[in-house]
């Protein structure tokens, strides 16, 4: 079973991927992480759970989007969130 470090070091990358898709798109945040595997040494760290449970605990603090940059950031959320929902192991 993987402890407190085990499951931190797995959310860490999701929170920068998320905080990469927002400011700078998806794409940005997916070349991220072929970057951090080789740096790191740990390839399959990443699951696309650990985006989704990342985006659900950002979404629990956001307020509404008001302005012109806050929609957009919404919009780049919505397609980070679609992104991890459709690369989730089948079965």
């Amino acid at each position: 079973m993987a402890g407190p470090a085990d499951r931190r070091r797995g959310i860490d990358p999701a929170r920068l991927r998320l905080s990469l898709s927002l400011t700078h798109g998806a794409a940005v945040a997916e070349e991220f992480l072929p970057a951090y595997a080789k740096t790191s040494g740990r390839i399959d760290d990443q699951h696309p759970h650990r985006d989704l449970l990342d985006a659900g605990d950002a979404l629990l603090d956001w307020p509404e989007p008001e302005t012109r940059v806050q929609i957009v950031e919404w919009q780049r959320f919505e397609v980070w969130v679609g992104r991890a929902v459709r690369t989730l192991p089948k079965g």
